[in-house]
Protein backbone atom coordinates (compact mmCIF):
# COMPACT_ATOMS: atom_id res chain seq x y z
CA UNK A 1 0.00 0.00 0.00
CA UNK A 2 0.75 3.47 -0.50
CA UNK A 3 1.59 5.80 2.73
CA UNK A 4 1.17 9.90 2.64
CA UNK A 5 2.10 12.45 4.98
CA UNK A 6 3.44 15.41 5.86
CA UNK A 7 6.52 16.05 8.31
CA UNK A 8 8.55 18.75 9.34
CA UNK A 9 12.58 18.38 9.91
CA UNK A 10 14.25 16.84 11.62
CA UNK A 11 12.22 13.87 10.46
CA UNK A 12 13.51 11.09 12.05
CA UNK A 13 14.40 8.74 9.37
CA UNK A 14 17.31 6.72 8.57
CA UNK A 15 17.29 6.10 5.12
CA UNK A 16 19.60 3.43 3.11
CA UNK A 17 19.84 2.62 -0.28
CA UNK A 18 18.54 0.18 -2.78
CA UNK A 19 19.03 -1.63 -5.51
CA UNK A 20 17.96 -1.32 -9.38
CA UNK A 21 15.78 -4.81 -9.22
CA UNK A 22 16.50 -4.79 -13.49
CA UNK A 23 20.47 -3.69 -13.14
CA UNK A 24 21.78 -4.32 -9.64
CA UNK A 25 25.02 -2.80 -10.07
CA UNK A 26 22.65 0.28 -10.00
CA UNK A 27 21.77 2.22 -6.91
CA UNK A 28 18.37 3.69 -7.03
CA UNK A 29 15.91 4.91 -4.23
CA UNK A 30 16.23 4.16 -0.71
CA UNK A 31 13.82 2.64 1.93
CA UNK A 32 13.27 3.42 5.65
CA UNK A 33 16.72 1.16 8.04
CA UNK A 34 15.62 2.81 11.62
CA UNK A 35 13.09 5.21 12.84
CA UNK A 36 13.98 6.39 16.13
CA UNK A 37 11.46 6.56 18.39
CA UNK A 38 11.24 10.16 19.38
CA UNK A 39 11.65 11.27 15.96
CA UNK A 40 9.19 12.69 14.33
CA UNK A 41 8.02 10.10 11.65
CA UNK A 42 8.12 6.89 14.51
CA UNK A 43 5.78 9.46 16.56
CA UNK A 44 3.69 9.52 13.41
CA UNK A 45 2.98 5.91 13.63
CA UNK A 46 2.36 5.46 9.65
CA UNK A 47 5.77 4.44 8.75
CA UNK A 48 7.51 0.72 8.94
CA UNK A 49 11.41 -0.20 8.71
CA UNK A 50 10.99 -1.12 5.25
CA UNK A 51 8.75 1.05 3.39
CA UNK A 52 10.68 2.42 -0.04
CA UNK A 53 10.63 6.41 -0.40
CA UNK A 54 8.50 7.48 -3.64
CA UNK A 55 8.04 11.18 -3.80
CA UNK A 56 9.03 14.06 -1.59
CA UNK A 57 6.84 17.42 -2.05
CA UNK A 58 5.31 15.49 -5.44
CA UNK A 59 9.78 14.85 -6.98
CA UNK A 60 9.90 10.90 -8.15
CA UNK A 61 12.52 10.06 -5.35
CA UNK A 62 12.52 6.17 -6.89
CA UNK A 63 14.88 6.74 -9.68
CA UNK A 64 17.61 8.98 -7.84
CA UNK A 65 20.68 7.82 -6.07
CA UNK A 66 21.28 7.80 -2.77
CA UNK A 67 23.34 11.41 -2.34
CA UNK A 68 20.92 12.89 -5.07
CA UNK A 69 17.53 12.08 -2.62
CA UNK A 70 19.81 13.30 0.62
CA UNK A 71 20.31 16.44 -1.28
CA UNK A 72 16.80 17.28 -2.38
CA UNK A 73 16.09 16.41 1.66
CA UNK A 74 18.43 18.64 2.45
CA UNK A 75 16.60 21.66 0.39
CA UNK A 76 13.06 21.05 0.96
CA UNK A 77 11.77 22.99 3.36
CA UNK A 78 12.04 22.78 6.94
CA UNK A 79 8.53 23.19 8.00
CA UNK A 80 6.69 20.88 5.26
CA UNK A 81 7.54 17.93 3.62
CA UNK A 82 5.32 15.84 2.18
CA UNK A 83 6.03 12.23 1.55
CA UNK A 84 5.05 9.33 -0.47
CA UNK A 85 6.15 6.01 0.30
CA UNK A 86 5.31 2.29 -0.37
CA UNK A 87 5.07 -0.51 1.73
CA UNK A 88 6.51 -3.10 -0.35
CA UNK A 89 5.06 -6.96 0.49
CA UNK A 90 6.67 -8.69 3.57
CA UNK A 91 7.78 -11.69 1.36
CA UNK A 92 9.70 -9.51 -0.94
CA UNK A 93 11.75 -7.75 1.67
CA UNK A 94 13.38 -11.25 2.44
CA UNK A 95 15.44 -11.39 -0.69
CA UNK A 96 16.24 -8.24 -1.56
CA UNK A 97 19.73 -6.97 0.26
CA UNK A 98 20.69 -2.84 0.35
CA UNK A 99 23.33 -2.13 -0.86
CA UNK A 100 26.71 -1.83 0.74
CA UNK A 101 24.85 -4.47 3.03
CA UNK A 102 27.49 -6.79 3.93
CA UNK A 103 25.34 -10.13 3.37
CA UNK A 104 27.18 -11.39 -0.23
CA UNK A 105 25.73 -14.67 -1.84
CA UNK A 106 25.67 -16.69 -4.39
CA UNK A 107 22.96 -17.43 -6.93
CA UNK A 108 22.53 -20.13 -4.89
CA UNK A 109 21.81 -18.18 -1.52
CA UNK A 110 24.68 -19.50 -0.03
CA UNK A 111 27.57 -16.86 1.48
CA UNK A 112 29.67 -16.61 -0.63
CA UNK A 113 33.83 -16.93 0.97
CA UNK A 114 36.70 -15.40 0.14
CA UNK A 115 37.90 -17.87 -2.00
CA UNK A 116 34.82 -17.84 -4.19
CA UNK A 117 34.81 -14.05 -4.21
CA UNK A 118 38.53 -14.07 -5.67
CA UNK A 119 38.49 -16.37 -8.53
CA UNK A 120 40.86 -19.68 -8.44
CA UNK A 121 42.29 -19.63 -5.32
CA UNK A 122 42.48 -17.53 -2.73
CA UNK A 123 45.93 -15.81 -3.70
CA UNK A 124 44.22 -13.20 -6.29
CA UNK A 125 45.20 -9.76 -5.74
CA UNK A 126 41.70 -8.61 -7.25
CA UNK A 127 40.39 -8.92 -3.72
CA UNK A 128 42.06 -8.12 -0.56
CA UNK A 129 40.02 -9.78 2.74
CA UNK A 130 41.65 -7.64 5.94
CA UNK A 131 40.52 -9.24 9.62
CA UNK A 132 41.68 -8.40 12.87
CA UNK A 133 44.53 -10.72 12.80
CA UNK A 134 46.51 -8.67 9.63
CA UNK A 135 46.08 -5.64 11.91
CA UNK A 136 48.65 -6.86 15.08
CA UNK A 137 51.39 -4.12 15.10
CA UNK A 138 52.86 -6.00 12.21
CA UNK A 139 52.79 -9.68 13.85
CA UNK A 140 50.90 -12.45 12.54
CA UNK A 141 49.66 -14.65 14.83
CA UNK A 142 49.50 -18.40 14.35
CA UNK A 143 47.05 -20.56 16.41
CA UNK A 144 48.35 -22.96 18.54
CA UNK A 145 45.36 -25.28 18.36
CA UNK A 146 45.63 -28.69 16.93
CA UNK A 147 45.00 -28.27 13.27
CA UNK A 148 41.66 -28.54 11.48
CA UNK A 149 41.46 -31.48 8.62
CA UNK A 150 40.99 -29.74 6.15
CA UNK A 151 42.65 -26.23 5.24
CA UNK A 152 41.31 -23.97 2.29
CA UNK A 153 44.62 -21.75 1.80
CA UNK A 154 46.49 -24.83 0.07
CA UNK A 155 44.57 -24.49 -2.44
CA UNK A 156 42.55 -28.38 -1.59
CA UNK A 157 45.12 -30.26 -3.34
CA UNK A 158 45.64 -32.65 -0.06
Amino acid sequence: GLIRLTLRKPMGIVFEPMTDPHNPSQQRGVRICDLPRTGAAALSQKLEVGDELLSINDKTMSRLTFDEIMDFIIEADKERVDLLFRRPDKDKLKGESAVGSPSVSSPSGAPLSPAALGGLGSNSNSVKWIDEKSDMGGKLTEDTREPEPRDDRRGGRN
